[in-house]
């Protein structure tokens, strides 16, 4: 059985991907707005999983 860290880190992953699909989609000049919060979203990410990795002491 998987656990949650690694459960967690692999929603990321996929999370990640399915943004980067989004955007990919996303070319035309009015959709621009759209793509600056996905990139928004990915930093979010990026920041929760800093917050959940144990600090080096």
């Amino acid at each position: 059985m998987p656990t949650l860290p690694s459960v967690s880190d692999q929603r990321h992953s996929e999370a990640e991907r399915l943004i980067e699909v989004a955007r990919g989609l996303l070319d035309r000049p009015e959709e621009e707005m759209v793509v600056n919060y996905l990139d928004h979203a990915i930093e979010a990410l990026h920041m929760i999983g800093e917050d959940r990795r144990p600090a080096l002491v």
